[in-house]
């Protein structure tokens, strides 16, 4: 009798087990559909605010699990939330080396990792995972990672040997992302002429393109031409320029943090030359926002610059100087070569006239 009543109880118990397990399932089922519906419209905010799948989740190892992750990676990735990115992206990974995700797009995983590991200025790191990858000629998108490692790190001879490689069967799209990064990497140099035809090239290759995203690209060359403009001494022209960039990005991606924080370090450094100080300040403020939001040391630094600029405009060069120490302090911190040689020159130039180039 005792012996039956026991069978009965753990009888009860697999029912009870199994009916939480499909519950637990359904809520997972459910979470997941939903999850991949806003992925799929392009809400990328609204993935990142669901807070699901947190990073630690591994329940039942459903097929799409990783998929999950991965999602949450991507839309992370494009709105600049690299240390979030790059979280969930390797949770992902993990799922393709317990074969429950296959992926089949350019680069696979290692390249969202790339693109993660250089927005929060692991260039070297970013560089050992892609390897020799960068000079094949069928990997286009490892490559763009490893020219943009390389302008970030001053390796510029590495940047044009890669740049001048040819490609097999190359994406058009991808093509006008490398005009756009030789041409922005040439206007760093201060070949203002070359790099600004070719960023013109890249514009006009994506307005030809005709894709849902043109807006997004031919803004970002417009942000170029802006530097450009400001680095030659034409504040009223950058700023025109640079606002045109900042209504271009916001109109395809309003929530693209990273790149808006990019152009708006340039905007600021505009206005504040035209002397238009409040909204200078304004701008700098939102770029110093987002820049923190997503943890890329690199932008940190250039929206601490822009302050430094305002700062400079309305004659607080005590405050400039510690906007700039902090700027250098990041990009040391990360090998960013160049943009730090320029910001210790702008500390030693603050007492003298002129302004930031």
């Amino acid at each position: 009798m005792k012996f039956a009543f026991l069978i009965g109880v753990l009888a009860v118990a697999a029912v009870a087990a199994l009916v939480f397990r499909a519950y637990l399932m359904g809520r997972f089922d459910r979470s997941y559909q939903h999850l991949q519906r806003l992925h799929d419209m392009d809400d990328n905010v609204g993935v990142l605010e669901m807070g699901w799948p947190p990073a630690d989740l591994d329940i039942h190892k459903r097929r799409y699990y990783a998929r999950a992750h991965l999602l949450v990676g991507n839309s992370a990735l494009t709105v600049g939330a690299y240390k979030r990115a790059l979280t969930h992206v390797l949770v992902a990974r993990k799922g393709v080396s317990e074969g429950t995700l296959q992926v089949s797009f350019p680069g696979g995983l290692d390249s969202s990792i790339a693109h993660a590991l250089i927005g929060l200025g692991r260039y070297q790191e970013s560089l050992e995972l892609i390897g020799e990858r960068a000079e094949e000629p069928d990997d286009s998108i490892m490559r763009h990672h490893a020219v943009q490692a390389a302008i970030e790190t001053g390796d510029d001879d590495r940047a044009r040997y890669l740049l001048g490689l040819s490609t097999l069967n190359s994406d058009p799209l991808l093509e006008a992302g490398k005009l756009r990064m030789e041409g922005d990497f040439l206007i760093k140099l201060g070949d203002y002429p070359t790099g600004v035809k070719l960023v013109k090239r890249a514009g006009l290759a994506y307005q030809n393109l005709g894709t849902s995203w043109g807006d997004l690209d031919i803004g970002y060359c417009v942000g170029h031409l802006g530097h450009a403009a400001l680095a030659q001494d034409d504040p009223a022209r950058a700023v025109k320029l640079l606002s045109t960039a900042e209504t271009l990005i916001v109109r395809i991606a309003s929530d693209d943090r990273a790149g808006l924080s990019e152009v708006g370090a340039w905007h600021a450094r505009a206005l504040a030359k035209t002397g238009d100080y409040e909204q200078s300040a304004r701008v700098a403020a939102k770029c110093m926002e987002d820049a923190v939001w997503t943890d890329s040391p690199r932008l940190i630094a250039g929206a601490h610059v822009a302050l430094a600029e305002v700062a400079r405009s309305t004659n607080e060069p005590e405050e400039a100087r510690q906007h700039l120490e902090k700027a250098a302090s990041f990009y040391q911190q990360i090998g960013a070569q160049r943009d730090l040689a320029e910001t210790q020159s702008h500390i030693r130039r603050l007492q003298t006239p002129g302004h930031f180039e």
